[in-house]
């Protein structure tokens, strides 16, 4: 039997550091940034963050008040942080290595930290932050798709581009005009997750699937991932097991 999570959330003890994806996402915003917005100027970061202390021909970023904010808003504590800690670091590779290569246009980038925790609440907390206060011309972030669909829609109002480096749900995109993301639904990495399954196991004939029943992601992928598994696995015997995600435990529930 191959067993499938359907989270956008971390189920590992220890973190895989995967920052280029962090560093495409920062790329992708800088240019969509620099195209709609005038940077504004702000020296304000969350409790316990601060910018990382690249360098450019002008200086200093972090203190260079000229320097473009971009909002970096996700999951730096609650039980979301293993994701949120490789996305800020992939933030400030991004960030050295456009402030060495001399920024955008001669001005450096700055980055500015806000924790949105792992709820929908902090995220709009740190979003609002993020375009109110620390007035910055874009937003990387949130870590996860249910927490998107409550921020993105502050951002595209206020028209902040937002960039999600890890919001695969479905209608990410359709939040608005304002709204994308660079990580690859469940329907572009399943199918290759299950052929490499199958590459260790021809006979695997059983697949059991668990999703959050209260979450937007695991709720919109699992129908599509289960066409998937039977498409590629024949006389395939189903499993669905629905779960409550929760801060302190999940709980299984057999469909």
């Amino acid at each position: 039997m191959v067993y499938i999570y359907v989270f956008d959330r971390p189920l590992m003890k220890k973190p895989t550091s995967r920052p280029t994806a962090l560093f495409v996402t920062c790329a992708s915003l800088l240019i969509a940034c620099t195209q709609t917005n005038t940077p504004q100027t702000s020296t304000t970061v969350s409790p316990g963050s601060s910018p990382s202390p690249a360098t450019s021909p002008q200086g200093s970023a972090a203190g260079n008040s000229a320097a473009i904010p971009v909002g970096v808003g996700v999951a730096q504590t609650s039980n979301v942080a293993l994701l949120g800690q490789e996305q800020v670091a992939g933030a400030k590779i991004a960030e050295k290595y456009f402030n060495d290569k001399g920024g955008v246009d001669g001005t450096p980038i700055r980055l500015v930290f806000q924790d949105t925790g792992g709820d929908e609440q902090g995220t709009i907390n740190a979003f609002n932050t993020l375009i109110n206060q620390d007035k910055v011309v874009g937003i990387v972030g949130p870590t996860l798709s249910q927490q998107a669909f409550s921020a993105n829609p502050i951002a595209d109002r206020a028209k902040v581009p937002v960039l999600g480096p890890s919001n695969t749900a479905k209608g990410i995109p359709q939040i608005g005009d304002y709204v994308a993301r660079v990580s690859a639904p469940v329907a572009v990495v399943a199918p290759n997750a299950v052929k490499a399954a199958l590459k260790q196991n021809p006979n695997i004939k059983k697949v059991a699937v668990f999703f959050a029943q209260n979450d937007a992601f695991s709720k919109s992928e699992t129908r599509p991932l289960a066409k998937i598994f039977y498409d590629i696995i024949k006389d395939l015997e189903f499993f669905k097991m629905s779960v409550q995600i929760s801060s302190q435990s999940s709980k299984i529930l057999w469909l």
